[in-house]
């Protein structure tokens, strides 16, 4: 913050864990919710029971097909980085997109050759979905940043993706698997709770034609996480909308949820 008043900007502070709210208002910061992340517990986690049902069938049914799922080593071959990059292209059309950033990765290749990659090959062993692996080395945590599929991948890919995931980070001996953050979910869903969250509830409803916030949400919740919020922290209610203009913005670096929330 003093660096900010230095050069005469304004510090504002994104995806804030919960652990130190008091310390940033105590400098007369405001907090404000942005979503939740949400974590499966790998000791606990399984498919039993009815909630589990719908992600037991498309599993096994991928399976009888002749589906299946492998973790690819770092540094990943460069057939198989050209492969992936075909499939995010595709992908990236089909969902009339662009490369985020900031607080998520794009594709690059020598990125996604440093880490581990999960892919799914189809019966015909063409790859039709991946993810990239990423660690945290402070918990006995692992996550994804990209997730990605081709168009014509059949019905439950991504499930079958991210359950193969899953029963690999347990079998690596990791406590607990983060399947990012739902942006907006859960927030401002109380008649009680601050305008400013209740205004993020209405573009959490509101802007699907730019962000399915709604179907991410749905498509983590089938895997039973428990949710962590995550903040953003900024000066006062009147400098929310330029912080919000920034974090969109190095988020997208334009386009047409940018141009909506101007």
């Amino acid at each position: 913050m003093a660096l900010c008043r230095r050069h005469d900007w304004q510090a504002a502070f994104f995806q804030v864990l919960p652990d130190y709210l008091d310390h940033y208002r105590a400098t007369g910061m405001t907090v404000s919710a942005v979503g939740h992340e949400g974590i499966v517990d790998l000791g606990t986690f399984d498919l039993a029971g009815k909630a589990g049902k719908t992600i037991r069938t498309a599993i096994h049914r991928l399976d009888r097909e002749g589906h299946t799922a492998e973790v690819v080593s770092p540094p990943v071959p460069q057939a198989v980085i050209n492969e992936l990059r075909d499939i995010s292209d595709e992908w990236l059309t089909t969902m009339h997109g662009t490369e985020k950033r900031f607080s998520l990765g794009w594709f690059d290749d020598e990125y996604v050759r440093r880490a581990p990659v999960m892919v799914v090959h189809g019966p015909d062993g063409a790859i039709t979905a991946f993810a990239n692996i990423v660690p945290e080395y402070q918990l006995s945590e692992i996550t994804i940043d990209l997730m990605r599929h081709r168009r014509d991948a059949g019905s439950g890919t991504m499930d079958f993706l991210f359950v193969n995931l899953i029963e690999w980070a347990r079998e690596q001996g990791y406590g607990t698997f983060n399947l990012g953050l739902s942006p907006l979910a859960g927030v401002g869903e109380d008649p009680g709770d601050p305008a400013v969250e209740r205004a993020f509830n209405f573009v959490f409803h509101s802007v699907s034609r730019f962000y399915d916030f709604k179907g991410l949400h749905r498509f983590k919740s089938k895997f039973r996480p428990d949710w962590s919020p995550r903040y953003v922290v900024y000066p006062g209610t009147l400098n929310l909308p330029p912080v919000l203009h920034a974090v969109v913005r190095a988020q997208s670096g334009g386009g047409g949820l940018l141009s909506y929330l101007r």
